[in-house]
């Protein structure tokens, strides 16, 4: 009572030409629908076929193969060489990106304005301070949206590329050893990276596969399908999944065994500052907000008493406590600012060396930390 098409055991866009049979069982109605339908089917297609219909007593549609040479049309989509890009499940990441995007900016506009216009005071750092954050907050939500719409699964006759922004990971076929469902995920996939609503970008754990590289729009397991290889795994979110599932098992049936030892190591394209172990480092980060959390401190006691400050003051003091050098208010920033400039050699070097000795790199960090309570102590001293 269900109407189906066959051609040979293959849906209609799996051939270029063919027989089709249209079986419409108990809805006669449907005739004239089926009919526009396979015409239009198949003159999109440029299949080369001539649509003949008639109405059998079992009312049987066939659409009959024109004798005459025909020129070969174009392959249909997802036919197995061809390659095929597909879309995540859609999310509302690139909405919240806008959206966040939006009052981020606008909130940097009005901060800053306000910080231009205004004397140098407590109030008028306040606002710098969050229009530089709203700033940074804009970027990283245009990054996000960015992000969402990079995000690609290609299938070529060859391997599977999974892309997001700069980042490249390339799956050959030959080397895929399995196909399993997003349930060894878990309950709830927990993504460890870039986590944005509707986007994750990063590493998982699954069920007797151990780490796997994840890129998707959900967390929801029965969304996702796992591509495991002998050394690593790729999870990912299709819109269209078990499409795109049936899709791979084509190609990866199509392969011959010379494909197959000849196949390469899947690999990772990224650029370099995007390979940085330092950036996935919990402990790293955290010294780092430390020490900015020490410097914007400094910064704020400076503006904070900066209306208050003589026209003239010491800056530096010899051992016996007495003034040896003198200078107007504005020079009172200069520590602040050596501050900033360690911070941010420091941050650079420890990013350099945490990749082959992360000790080292935190060791750094928590130096650099260190210094910024000096660079307040000294602050603290002058300009009270």
């Amino acid at each position: 009572s269900t109407p189906s098409l066959c051609t040979d055991g293959h849906p209609v866009a799996g051939l270029p030409r063919g027989r089709v049979r249209l079986y419409v069982v108990e809805f006669p109605r449907l005739y004239s629908i089926l009919s526009r339908w396979l015409r239009r089917r198949v003159e999109s297609h440029a299949w080369g076929v001539a649509v003949d219909v008639e109405v059998e007593e079992r009312e049987v549609i066939e659409v009959q193969e024109d004798p005459r040479p025909q020129a070969e049309g174009p392959r249909p989509p997802g036919a197995i060489g061809t390659v095929v890009e597909w879309r995540p499940l859609p999310s509302a990441s690139l909405r919240a990106g806008i959206a966040v995007m939006g009052v981020a900016l606008a909130c940097a506009v009005a901060g800053l304005t306000y910080a231009i216009t205004r004397p140098i005071a407590i109030d008028s750092y306040i606002a710098a301070v969050v229009g530089l954050g709203s700033l940074a907050v804009g970027l990283f939500a245009g990054l996000a949206s960015h992000g969402y719409r990079s995000m690609r699964y290609i299938l070529s006759p060859q391997a599977l590329t999974i892309r997001w922004l700069w980042i490249r990971h390339v799956v050959p076929l030959g080397r895929v050893e399995g196909i399993f469902g997003g349930h060894r995920l878990g309950r709830r996939t927990r993504v460890w990276g870039f986590s944005w609503p509707g986007q994750y970008s990063g590493w998982t754990r699954a069920e007797e596969l151990g780490r796997l590289s994840f890129n998707g729009t959900s967390l929801d397991p029965s969304a996702a399908m796992i591509v495991a290889t002998a050394n690593a795994g790729y999870a990912i979110t299709p819109s269209d999944l078990e499409h795109f599932r049936e899709q791979l098992i084509e190609r990866l049936e199509a392969m011959t065994a010379e494909d197959v030892e000849q196949a390469p190591e899947p690999r990772r394209e990224a650029p370099r500052w995007m390979g940085l172990s330092i950036l996935v480092d919990r402990l790293s980060f955290g010294l780092v907000f430390l020490a900015l959390l020490v410097l914007l401190v400094s910064f704020g006691y400076v503006a904070a008493r900066f209306q208050g400050l003589p026209g003239l003051m010491p800056l530096h003091f010899n051992y016996a406590g007495e003034p040896d050098l003198m200078g107007p208010p504005s020079d009172a920033f200069r520590m602040p600012l050596i501050g900033l400039v360690i911070l941010i050699v420091n941050g650079a070097v420890a990013a350099a060396v945490h990749g082959w000795q992360r000790a080292a790199g935190r060791m750094l960090l928590a130096a650099t930390v260190f210094v910024q309570l000096v660079m307040l102590i000294a602050v603290l001293r002058v300009v009270h």
